[in-house]
């Protein structure tokens, strides 16, 4: 079954250790007796102060202190400073497109900034990463120390299971470390200098290399556990699991639609952005009338959506729908000169039209849609009207963007596979027994969902969910791939190549990948939709074209450095079976874990990792 190749483990454990406690000395008056002392010897003191500057900076201090310890391992202070420093360079690269929203500040010292600090920032972090209190620092390292603790506990179960790197293991650091003396010389610094540019002062090559070694036994120890833990999963295990717990694993599917009323936007509409509160009391009246006649109407489009027999009714409704709203929201925008226009009952019929046109080709499962206006003898015509130049041009334009908004929506409101949530009013009414295909269900919301409408709440919101599927064991075959990836697109396109003039073969790819050199290479079984977090990929081994035997005939970009070459070579096992066993995997990897965390002792030195990033 290959399961190593599919399962992808979650972190060995919860976060299990408390936030780091800083330690601090309270400030007070100097003796007159302490100011003589120093006086005294100050001569010694400078003396004292350079060798220690130059220790601190070539790293000799940190290296000999201790910042965590097992029984037969440890972490020196450098050591640490290289996970540390990993873990904020880590947060930096996955939160890049959100950094301004957070109170951080990279330019400034972490031990001087508060985590969820909002007058220092957004602190939008809390919402990303919970509550946590202390400073950025403190956070950082509360999450290297998490990470430290748990490699030294995998590093004490490898030493009871008489597991060591061996000579593969080692050539594989030694690339990983030549690359980062590659990378140094690249940027015209030392090895050295680099490390300690980029993972803290005084740390070197060795430091990483002693850090790298500790993670990589760690690794190899958790991953003998894991294959220990999956090989004892049978299918017997599995099925009673899915029998015991079936609303777990069972999914649905259905579309809905939610129509938002807001007694704000009621209020612009009115009285136009900017307005006072005064102005807001003299018009109160009127706008509270046009808010409840708003929510009337939503209403009454719920009520006609929950009216509707068949799936593709309720879709075409909802497109038909969405395609009105985002059409009177683009004419509301065009520049066309009002001489250029044609007359209302001509727009009406154009609009009749172009809905109808961008309906029929978002059923049809169009990604495009074409224009409709035609030119002939200089006679513009558009859905049989004759229309100006500027009017046909702008409407086709206003075709494109309605499309794309209705497809953009598509994938939004047309949901598949939806697991069960707990709490959750729709998906409780939807995972009842006797629940049937074609079932509905309005949830309403805010002022007016009971009685009289008011302005209380400053909303409204009607949802009208339309169930497509009951319940269901997810029977969907996975995907078995095989894949490579490279930094070089022109080498991705070679691979390519070769794989498509030679043997269509997991074997032949394999060797491909091994000539080429290829920068990670491997197979996986059972591959979800998702899993590498490449909607691109996704969108190419999903599509209803690709068929088991093909192979991507063109790269796909990862990133802006990492083309994906891959070849689906067999189908895998129901997408219900693989979701059971690895819930059962994760619920007996976890157990495992926190009965060998409770055999080995980690001491946390804190004054050691204070020193951190000073």
């Amino acid at each position: 079954m290959g399961k190593s190749n599919r399962v992808r483990a979650e972190r060995a454990s919860k976060n299990l250790a408390a936030p780091v406690k800083i330690k601090t000395k309270k400030k007070s008056g100097m003796p007159l007796w302490l100011k003589t002392l120093i006086a005294a010897v100050m001569a010694v003191v400078v003396l004292g102060v350079c060798v220690f500057g130059i220790l601190s900076s070539n790293g000799v201090i940190m290296r000999n202190r201790t910042a965590l310890k097992s029984e037969h391992f440890k972490i020196s202070g450098n050591m640490m400073s290289y996970y540390y420093y990993t873990q904020y360079q880590n947060f930096q690269s996955q939160y890049s497109s959100y950094m301004s929203y957070f109170s951080l500040d990279t330019s400034k010292s972490l031990k001087e900034q508060q985590f969820g600090d909002s007058a220092s920032g957004n602190a939008y972090e809390t919402s990303f990463l919970g509550e946590f209190d202390g400073t950025w620092f403190d956070y950082f390292m509360s999450e290297a120390t998490d990470q430290a603790e748990q490699i030294l506990i995998y590093c004490e179960e490898a030493y009871e299971r008489d597991i060591t790197l061996d000579d593969e293991d080692l050539e594989e650091l030694d690339a990983t470390l030549e690359t980062l003396k590659t990378t140094a010389a690249t940027y015209g610094y030392s090895p050295n200098s680099y490390t300690a540019n980029m993972y803290g002062k005084g740390v070197s090559v060795n430091d990483i290399k002693k850090a790298m070694k500790l993670s990589l036994l760690a690794e190899k120890c958790m991953l003998e556990l894991q294959d220990e833990i999956l090989d004892g999963i049978s299918d017997g295990d599995i099925q009673t699991k899915y029998d015991d717990n079936k609303i777990d694993f069972n999914v649905i599917d259905y579309s809905y639609y939610t129509i938002d009323v807001k007694y704000e936007d009621i209020a612009e509409e009115i009285l136009g952005s900017g307005y006072t509160e005064a102005e807001l009391k003299e018009s109160a009246d009127k706008v509270l009338a046009d808010y409840k006649k708003h929510i009337e109407e939503a209403k009454k489009i719920a009520d006609e959506m929950k009216a509707l027999k068949s799936t593709a009714d309720f879709n075409k409704y909802l497109y038909n729908y969405l395609a009105n709203k985002y059409y009177d929201e683009q004419v509301a925008k065009l520049t066309v000169a009002d001489d250029k226009l044609p007359g209302d009952p001509v727009k009406e019929t154009i609009k009749t039209e172009l809905v109808k046109a961008v309906v029929s080709d978002i059923l049809a499962d169009l990604d495009t849609t074409a224009k409709d206006s035609v030119v002939k003898d200089d006679k513009y015509t558009l859905y049989s009207q004759e229309v100006t130049k500027e009017y046909a041009t702008a409407m086709d334009t206003v075709k494109t963007k309605v499309f794309d908004s209705v497809l953009a929506d598509k994938s939004t409101y047309l949901v598949e596979k939806a697991p069960y949530t707990e709490d959750d009013e729709f998906s409780e009414w939807a995972f009842e027994d006797g629940r049937k295909a074609n079932d509905t269900k309005t949830i309403l919301e805010g002022d007016g969902a009971e009685g009289e409408v008011s302005d209380d709440e400053g909303f409204f919101s009607a949802s009208v969910y339309f169930l497509t599927t009951p319940q269901r064991c997810d029977e969907t075959l996975l995907k078995n791939i095989i894949y490579m990836v490279f930094s070089d697109k022109e080498l991705a396109e070679e691979a390519i190549e070769k794989f498509e003039a030679g043997e269509i073969s997991v074997e032949a790819f394999e060797a491909i990948a091994h000539d080429l050199e290829a920068d990670a290479h491997n197979e996986y079984e059972d591959y979800k939709k998702g899993s590498f977090g490449v909607d691109a990929f996704d969108k190419w081994l999903f599509d209803d074209e690709t068929a088991k035997g093909d192979y991507t005939k063109e790269p796909i970009s990862a990133d802006e450095s990492s083309y994906i070459v891959a070849y689906y070579y067999d189908d895998g096992n129901p997408a219900w079976k693989i979701t059971v066993e690895e819930t059962i995997f994760g619920e007996r990897f976890e157990e495992k874990y926190n009965t060998i965390k409770d055999t080995y002792t980690v001491t946390v030195k804190d004054k050691v990792l204070t020193k951190i990033g000073d």
